[in-house]
């Protein structure tokens, strides 16, 4: 659900390769929240760190903590841990799904993503 007007979003998005087929994920970010007037909505920060593994040349495996700030003062951060897969088909064509479990209250029990891609 939106808030019907606009939210510009700015981010980093962090990966290094390391030893034994890891890689290291960092992503930062922070949302302008659109106002709302009588809302009290606040802008977002958001973070998360991850550990992948590819478990072979084309599939990556990975895990990460993932929090958001609240955007109504008074709610819990949303927490939780996403379990992510990434099958690099091709060169252009990339499948992905994600299943994520909440650690807080203020986040989703569970969700699952499926999702693809295409680069031309």
């Amino acid at each position: 659900m939106g808030t019907g007007r606009f939210d510009e979003t700015f981010g980093t998005e962090l990966t290094q390769r390391l030893p034994s087929n890891f890689v290291a994920f960092a992503d930062a970010g922070y949302t302008l929240i659109g106002h709302v007037p009588g809302a009290g909505l606040r802008n977002q920060w958001y973070y998360d760190l991850g550990l992948g593994y590819y478990l072979t040349k084309t599939l990556l495996g990975s895990v990460y903590y993932e929090e958001w700030r609240a955007v109504v003062q008074g709610f819990q951060n949303p927490q939780d841990l996403l379990f992510a897969l990434n099958w690099t088909a091709t060169d252009a064509l990339r499948f992905n799904t994600a299943f994520q479990f909440g650690l807080s209250d203020g986040a989703p029990d569970y969700g699952i993503t499926f999702g693809a891609s295409l680069r031309f």
